[in-house]
């Protein structure tokens, strides 16, 4: 009977020892693909004034920080976002014109950004400077669903 007992053990601590076996191949079949983590910035500057904008979204959860700067003292608040809005705000990029034709190529000459509007993504690595001249209707719209909890 002792001998039995010792098998019996030595069985159990084996067993425990193995290291977790890597998923089959129908089992990451069966797994959600995740998409890249999306990011996007936005930023507007005149003298003594200020808005920043960081929007993510990982794996479906969306948040937004809002940086308002007047006279050098910055006031910034976060908040969550549902997805359909991050989306609505990410379709924004193309769907608006004022802001779709204004994507800067790889290169391009240096610019005073005080007089711009300026938006970087990723995973995309695309920059938008939009012109303070060029701001519509639409663009307003979206700078303020970015920027703002409610509408």
């Amino acid at each position: 009977m002792r001998r039995f007992s010792w098998t019996i053990l030595l069985l159990v601590l084996l067993g425990c020892g193995k290291p977790p076996q890597p998923p089959t191949s129908s089992e990451l079949a069966q797994q959600k693909p995740r998409s890249p983590p999306r990011i996007l910035t936005y930023k507007q500057e005149d003298p003594g004034l200020g808005v920043s904008a960081l929007l993510t979204e990982f794996g479906g959860v969306c948040n937004v920080t809002v940086t308002r700067t007047s006279d050098g003292k910055a006031d910034k608040q976060t908040w969550s976002v549902p997805l359909d809005r991050f989306n609505a705000i990410w379709s924004g990029l193309t769907n608006i014109p004022a802001i779709a034709s204004r994507r800067l190529g790889n290169k391009f000459d240096p610019f005073e950004s005080t007089d711009y509007h300026l938006i970087m993504t990723v995973p995309t690595k695309a920059t938008y400077a939009i012109p303070e001249s060029e701001t519509n209707e639409a663009f307003t719209a979206w700078v303020r669903k970015l920027t703002t909890k409610t509408e």
